[in-house]
């Protein structure tokens, strides 16, 4: 991967922090989480997270509910930690402090349908009322001391940035470095669903036990059951998958085998 010529006032280093989430690899980059998002798509990180696929026939017996919901609110992101903001910083530690941190982020739905649902979630989502749903990804950001920023690796000093023959920095280029004002700094994955406000979607749901940041307690969350387990109608009226071909499936019933009954 080149190396850009680092900003050290704004540098995020996602791709380091999030190595346990396997992202894929992007090149540095500094944005700014948006503070009222209507859709995950307006969540995407410095990363992404990996998708293990299934057939859909599997659905049923991975998910805990399935449910006709229209997407009320998407909210900022948090971080997994009790308060869901970022934890300190310990300057005399490296990197590895942050391995277990990530973003998560919830979403208030309108339960318009309930197709079927198992003993863990039965009678927890009923057509009319309201519910939040969390999916891992996101975006959040915090501002470091000098020091903090040091010892995420996410500030340089020119000495450590002097252009060489094996550098691939440009000898050019302006290296900007401020060593005594704050760091913006920012983690991101992307969410591997689109859930977008105003959208009604069908939704295969699990309870899901998400990992607290630094072995805090987990978050006991209802969550997707699996990335390919978000639909929406086609303007012929039929259930279709942004992730997978669902020409041959019949959704809804699909849907209705989430059941103990």
């Amino acid at each position: 991967m080149r190396f850009r010529p680092p900003v050290a006032r704004m540098v995020v280093a996602a791709s380091l922090l999030l190595a346990a989430c396997a992202p894929t690899s992007s090149p540095p980059s500094v944005t700014v989480p948006v503070s009222d998002p209507t859709s995950t798509r307006d969540l995407a990180g410095a990363g992404a997270g990996s998708i293990r696929p299934i057939a859909l026939d599997d659905l049923p017996a991975i998910s805990t509910a399935a449910i006709e919901a229209t997407i009320v609110d998407v909210q900022p992101s948090r971080a997994n930690t009790p308060d869901g903001a970022f934890p300190d910083i310990d300057p005399s530690l490296g990197p590895e402090q942050l391995r277990s941190l990530y973003p998560m982020t919830d979403i208030d739905i309108r339960v318009d349908v309930v197709y079927g649902d198992r003993a863990e979630l039965e009678g927890a989502l009923q057509p009319g009322m309201p519910a939040t749903i969390t999916v891992f990804g996101g975006h959040v950001a915090t501002t470091l001391t000098p020091d903090e920023a040091r010892a995420l690796g996410v500030l340089v000093t020119p000495d450590e940035v002097a252009p060489d023959a094996d550098s691939g920095i440009d000898a050019d280029a302006e290296i900007e470095v401020d060593p005594t004002g704050p760091v913006p700094f920012s983690l991101g994955v992307a969410p591997d669903v689109t859930l977008t406000e105003g959208d009604r979607v069908l939704l295969f749901l699990t309870e899901r036990a998400m990992a607290g940041f630094d072995g805090a307690a987990p978050f006991e969350r209802i969550s997707i059951a699996h990335p390919f387990g978000v639909f929406r109608r086609d303007a012929s009226g039929r259930w279709r998958s942004d992730l997978i071909d669902t020409e041959e499936i019949d959704i809804e019933a699909l849907a209705r085998a989430v059941d103990d009954r």
